[in-house]
């Protein structure tokens, strides 16, 4: 094992007896923010982002992230991060969303979750898909403990039925 002054790194070297596949790794220290969930969802011409954590040691702030192809993010906002450790919950709107971007058909978020020494990690991207093609959105998908169901106002006489992942029927109701 030594150290390598150029690359500012240990290496360590061994012999073997033929070829095989290996990984030498250190140890990734994730940050101590618990995600609970993130969702985000088109209300009139906003996106609502909503999101849940817990554990909150050392947390920073929240850099929402905004894009219109799903590669290529940009910083819509950011929300102050409380760092306490018990559940926290975050609303932030995105305004004016639909109508500034009425000509993509779809939006993409996430959360940059940065910690306050700088180190950060990024959410799952939640798609918002602008362009109407239901008279409803369910969301987040997979749900946990709470399950939004958003009905267009023409909605009527609707059949709802909730499955789990098996494809049992958990739940079912007229509206």
């Amino acid at each position: 094992i030594v150290w390598n002054d150029l690359y500012n790194r240990w290496e360590v070297s061994f012999q073997v007896n033929g070829f095989s596949g290996f990984i030498v790794q250190t140890l990734a220290t994730p940050l101590p923010l618990k995600l609970i969930s993130f969702y985000a969802a088109k209300q009139t011409n906003d996106v609502t982002l909503n999101l849940t954590t817990e554990n909150e040691q050392d947390c920073s702030h929240f850099n929402i992230e905004r894009s219109t192809n799903g590669i290529n993010f940009t910083s819509a906002g950011a929300l102050v991060a409380r760092n306490l450790t018990s559940k926290q919950q975050y609303q932030y709107i995105d305004a004016n969303a639909l109508t500034v971007f009425a000509t993509v058909p779809k939006l993409y978020y996430r959360l940059k979750m940065v910690d306050i020494d700088g180190s950060f990690t990024y959410s799952s991207v939640q798609v918002v898909n602008l362009q109407q093609t239901s008279a409803f959105s369910i969301y987040p998908n997979p749900a946990k403990d709470v399950l939004h169901i958003q009905l267009q106002n023409n909605s009527r006489n609707l059949q709802l039925r909730i499955n789990d992942m098996y494809g049992r029927t958990l739940k079912t109701w007229s509206i």
